[in-house]
Order: C-alpha cells, then structure tokens, then sequence
C-alpha cells in the first residue's frame, strides 16, 4: 500500500510547537490538509487512504507484530489473531453540569471519568471563592472531597459490560449532596463508600 506524503490537521490553533512542526513539514515536501476543510476529491481519497493504512498496520501490520511480540516476551497471552480480530466498543461521553458549564468527560466504562464529574458535584455545594485558592480550606476540602469519591471508585466500579454499578446515582446532585455532608473543615475523616444506590431513579437530577 502506497500512502501519500500529506499530514492532515483538525482545525484549530497549532500552538507555538504545531507551527513550527507545520512549517517543518512543508519545508520538507509534505503536503499539509486541514481535515475539517479539504473538499478536493484527491485531498478526500488521500485522507481515506491514509487513515485505513495505518488501522493497518495498528492492528494487523508492522506494530500489531510489535506490540504481540512484546506480550509474548512478558508472559502474556495475547497472539496477531486476538489484535486482528479486536474491534473497539463505542460509548458516549459522560456528562454533568458544574455551576453554569456542561462537564463532557470519559466514557462509562472508564472510571475517571465518573470520578471527576461526582467530585465536581460535591465541590459544586461549597463556596471555594471564600476561601481562596492557595488556602489550607480549599485544598481540606479538595482532598476530603477526591477522599469520598475514592472510596465510592473502589466500591462500584467495574466493567458496565459485565456487572452492574449504580452510574446514575454516583452522579446524582442529591447524591452529591448527601457527600458533602460528610466533610467537616475541622477534621480529616477516614471514608468509606457512600450509598448511590438509592439515587439510581429516574427522577434523579444530574
């Protein structure tokens, strides 16, 4: 498979680094294509055989061997068969609202991404403002807070494709709300999980 010398960019701001790397590559002979914007049938067919070779070589190709080979050196189980054949799963994003700003973050079956948006909830019933960032109250109530949710990640989170774990209730505002009564500015606690569960209905605010 023959693949053009065309490096293809989503638009946006390259950053002092992208610039530089952008003009390298022209200096160099490369053809530079804004993905979002190329609209010629050869800059369309080149970004279709660009990106089909390297699903290529990630999962039957060159680095597949690489990546099998270095399984197997280890111990693991894993052969060019099981990396040929994987297909990814697809999930949407995760998402909650923290003050006025809409929070997209990972996917349900990555568990920081729940971790951050239960942690914001909680954080969202305090004042932070008052207290300053650079304050030993803001920073109490940071890790008290990352303390709760810590526990609750270790409690229930596990594969959603195989198990079932209490994912709306971990994000339910009310759920956040009974956390953060378990914080107090005057002590350190030594957390154990909460309980989502209770929070799992339909009627939940999120």
């Amino acid at each position: 498979m023959t693949i053009s010398n065309r490096l293809f960019l989503v638009t946006g701001g390259l950053g002092f680094i992208g610039k530089h790397f952008v003009s390298r590559c022209l200096e160099l002979g490369n053809y530079v294509i804004n993905v979002d914007v190329c609209n010629n049938a050869a800059d369309i067919t080149a970004k279709k055989e660009f990106e089909g070779h390297q699903n290529y070589r990630f999962y039957k190709g060159d680095i597949a061997k690489i990546i099998v080979r270095n399984i197997e050196e280890n111990g693991g189980l894993i052969t060019v068969k099981d990396v040929a054949s994987y297909e990814p799963n697809m999930f949407e994003p995760l998402s909650s609202r923290y003050r006025d700003y809409e929070v997209v973050s990972g996917s349900p079956d990555c568990s920081g991404g729940r971790f951050v948006l239960e942690s914001l909830n909680i954080l969202e019933n305090f004042d932070l403002k008052v207290f300053g960032a650079t304050s030993f109250e803001y920073f109490h109530i940071l890790s008290e807070t990352f303390k709760q949710v810590w526990s609750d990640r270790l409690q229930y989170e596990a594969d959603p494709c195989f198990t079932e774990i209490p994912a709306k209730g971990m994000l339910s505002k009310n759920y956040a709300k009974e956390l953060k009564q378990r914080i107090f500015m005057h002590k350190a606690s030594r957390f154990t999980a909460g309980n989502p569960w209770k929070y799992e209905g339909k009627h939940e605010m999120f």
